[in-house]
């Protein structure tokens, strides 16, 4: 003990070390150490075992970051080999050196900013290489509006192309970014390629927001194949159709829950394109007994006139398309 008190990375309070002396020591610190090294517990112990502990658990909180670092940088069975006699004694910068190879600019500042506790594994390193990467300078990250450890959340959530502290802030938090990840991924199909993701960047780093973003992707969906192959009807065959439609019309064809009908399949939108006033034909899927009318709906969902609306029933009715309720639905009432 008296060998560490001697060391000025110890302590550097000699009344401290007077105290220590002086005070009946606890046969265990295991609890103290436990709550101090938070996921870091069993590599902390391998190194601070026994009596040990009381340098971790007196140290301050910056150097026992460094510390948290260093027995984070190797794989677990690697942190035996760790001599605590450099870690007491060595400077900071030269630790995170022996540990990564490098220690980026910045580093230690973050570091210091990361409180008393320790934190997971990956946390150290991901930010090791993230400022090695260069691609980042820790007044960003200072400055960022997120707390340190959400930050760390929400880029570990990104694809590398949109690792970036200013990008990171426009999601908040980290359940956004992976929401908003897996949505782009699935579609494109449940894979997107670099290319995607650069483009996806570029939007949001030019103030675009994620579900703006996301919107102008789903213009670009499409409906299943048409029921209705007739010049009269105009299917409205894809996100992009139906929104503009929506518009025009002045109806719900814009809105979510009937965009999702119509992406599904359960029913097909059309536009009227015979004689008659301007009117959005739906058709329900009631397979596999065929297709019946859903609605027929000139501008602001009014009726149309008799003269068009007869004019769509007969050219609906040469698809066998009629107005009746689905098949199962009859069935109780024979």
């Amino acid at each position: 003990m008296g060998q560490l008190a001697a060391n000025k990375n110890f302590c550097k309070n000699d009344k401290v070390v007077e105290l220590v002396e002086r005070t009946p020591l606890a046969a265990s610190h295991e609890y103290l150490l436990r709550h101090l090294a938070g996921p870091l517990f069993s590599r902390v112990a391998s190194v601070f075992a026994d009596e040990k502990a009381v340098a971790y658990i007196l140290a301050e909180p910056k150097r026992r970051q460094v510390w948290n670092a260093v027995l984070a940088a190797g794989r677990r069975h690697d942190v035996c080999h760790v001599s605590l006699e450099n870690l007491l004694v060595q400077p900071s910068k030269n630790l995170i050196v022996a540990a990564y190879g490098a220690c980026p600019s910045g580093y230690l500042t973050l570091l210091g900013r990361c409180g008393d506790l320790g934190l997971p594994v990956d946390f150290y390193r991901f930010w090791q290489g993230f400022l090695a990467d260069g691609g980042c300078c820790i007044r960003q990250i200072a400055g960022s509006s997120l707390p340190l450890w959400e930050l760390y959340r929400v880029l570990k959530n990104l694809p590398p192309e949109l690792r970036t502290v200013a990008i990171a802030q426009r999601f908040g938090e980290h359940l956004a970014a992976s929401r908003f990840v897996e949505i782009v991924r699935w579609m494109k199909g449940g894979q997107s390629d670099e290319s995607v993701w650069r483009n996806v960047g570029e939007q949001l780093e030019r103030g675009r927001s994620p579900r703006k973003i996301l919107d102008r992707m789903l213009d670009d969906a499409r409906c299943p194949a048409p029921y209705l192959v007739d010049a009269r009807f105009r299917h409205l065959g894809s996100v992009k159709m139906l929104r503009d439609a929506g518009h025009r019309f002045k109806n719900c064809l814009k809105l979510d829950f009937t965009l999702e009908e119509a992406l599904r399949g359960e029913t097909q939108f059309y536009e009227w394109m015979g004689e008659g006033e301007p009117a959005i034909v739906s058709i329900t899927d009631d397979m596999p007994f065929g297709w019946m009318i859903g609605s027929i709906k000139g501008v602001g969902n009014s009726d149309p006139d008799v003269e068009t609306y007869v004019a769509i029933t007969d050219a609906l009715r040469d698809h066998c398309v009629v107005g009746r309720i689905g098949v199962l639905d009859m069935m109780p009432m024979v």
